[in-house]
């Protein structure tokens, strides 16, 4: 019986035929030593048809992506469409500040661009909700110029993919061809785990601040990465990412500088639900008064001891960031 191997290269020594006789038969063995070195080949038969199957899938999967990016784009593009609006709001409450208190809720004042009366409504102090207001409306219009630019690169994507046919053209466009061979993988030894989250550096110190992503990396955070003499700190109140200022990492420091300090309290209030606001509260701690409660959820830490807090202002952070948020904040 001879096996039939196709695309395989052997190397070994020479057959060796070996004649045998039975009582009710007489066969031919073939036996060879080889070390067989073998390579899966593409299958000629059907080839064309599966290179064509391939890019058609990767390309339809490919747009299909980028009309769902388009279409967030576009609805994004809608809410900065409304700063001029929420801008006009703010100047009406700035223009009929003298006739409100902070106790103000609801009051009817004469719109001069349109000629009537309209009645503006308050959730808190007017001037504190109007300033909010200038705020919004600034960073919308900061936004607005990075979603436009991401639309039109996004709408080119997809008109460039309906022109995608052969199999070199949807590898030069960055769409990867399927795997034909699974070859065997060793996996490699487990490396010491790092910190993965968003890293700044310290205005004064030049030291890290670590900034966590998500739940999971502000555990770590807290638990593993904080030492003494790090300060962490979290926006009052509110659900945001955990900060740490690692004062650990430069031994010359005498004292921690207070504008390292202010950054990493911008930073907790930026990267909160608070980040809306023109000002809020931040929490800071020394790491050895930071414990892990039983049971507690992935990024829940207790506090034994507080420092001073600290006011917070998100609009205070690199500008590239707030335009980055901006624009990415319902991916993000």
């Amino acid at each position: 019986i001879a096996p039939l191997v196709s695309d395989c290269t052997m190397r070994g020594s020479a057959a060796v035929l070996v004649a045998l006789s039975g009582r009710r038969s007489a066969g031919l063995v073939v036996w060879q030593q080889w070390r067989p070195t073998c390579e899966v080949a593409r299958c000629a038969v059907g080839e064309g048809e599966e290179s064509s199957s391939w890019v058609d899938s990767a390309v339809a999967k490919a747009m299909e992506r980028e009309r769902r990016k388009v279409a967030s784009l576009e609805k994004e593009l809608g809410e900065a469409a409304k700063a001029e609006e929420l801008g006009k709001w703010a100047q009406l409450v700035v223009a009929n500040m003298y006739r409100l208190t902070p106790e103000t809720r609801r009051v009817v004042v004469e719109d001069w661009e349109k000629g009537e009366s309209v009645e503006l409504v308050f959730e808190k102090a007017p001037k504190l909700q109007a300033e909010e207001a200038f705020a919004k409306a600034r960073r919308l219009r900061r936004g607005s110029q990075v979603v436009e630019t991401l639309l039109e690169q996004s709408r080119a994507r997809l008109v460039a993919l309906e022109g995608v046919e052969t199999e070199d053209e949807a590898i030069e466009f960055g769409l990867a061809a399927p795997t034909r061979l699974e070859q065997p993988t060793v996996r490699p030894r487990a490396k010491k785990r790092g910190w993965t989250g968003r890293v700044f550096e310290a205005p004064e110190s030049g030291v890290p601040v670590l900034v966590g992503r998500n739940r999971r990396e502000n555990d770590y955070l807290a638990c593993v990465v904080a030492k003494d003499p790090d300060v962490w700190l979290h926006a009052r109140g509110a659900p945001g990412a955990h900060c740490l200022v690692q004062f650990s990492k430069n031994n010359t420091l005498k004292t921690q500088p207070d504008a390292d300090l202010q950054f990493a309290a911008n930073l907790a209030v930026f990267y909160s639900e608070l980040r809306s606001e023109s000002k809020a509260w931040v929490t800071l701690a020394d790491p050895r008064h930071l414990w892990k409660p039983p049971r507690a959820k992935p990024g829940a830490v207790a506090l034994k001891k507080e420092r001073a807090p600290l006011l917070g202002y998100p609009d205070n952070v690199p500008a590239h960031l707030i335009a980055q948020r901006e624009a990415y904040d319902d991916s993000s």
